[in-house]
């Protein structure tokens, strides 16, 4: 057998397998990336029962978590902040890179968006996060 390559600063080695993924996605594959599942596909707010958000939830997944790779996800990661998230799940912190603010002002717009107007305001609050991040809307 060959040697496993090495994880590098910008790469990750998937658990059990000799691939490596690369990492810290740029603010602007994110957005499209959240743009897409949510106002093109018109996948749900990820919520439970009660109303909590949720990074999984039953239906849908989050603007954070229609981002992570199933190997990435913890149960333990939901009702914290992705600052909490990134903190106590260092691989996470990899994957998005420093992207911090883009993605607290991604979950802040998700989390606040009223569940009977979801689309239309989540699609008003990624527009404005597009403008202050310098951001383009996808065109698909």
């Amino acid at each position: 057998m060959g040697k496993f390559p090495e994880s590098s600063e910008n790469s990750l080695l998937l658990p059990k397998t000799r691939y490596l993924v690369r990492m810290a996605k740029t603010s602007q594959a994110i957005f499209n990336k959240v743009w897409r599942y949510f106002i093109r596909d018109k996948n749900p707010q990820a919520i439970d029962a009660v109303g909590q958000c949720m990074y999984r939830g039953p239906e849908s997944n989050c603007a954070i978590g229609c981002q992570l790779p199933n190997y990435l996800y913890d149960e333990k990661m939901e009702e914290k902040s992705i600052e909490e998230v990134c903190e106590g799940f260092p691989k996470i912190k990899k994957y998005f890179g420093n992207n911090l603010d883009f993605l607290r002002a991604l979950q802040c717009a998700h989390d606040n968006t009223i569940i009977h107007r979801f689309y239309e305001e989540f699609k008003e609050e990624l527009e404005e996060i597009a403008d202050e991040y310098k951001l383009k809307i996808p065109k698909d």
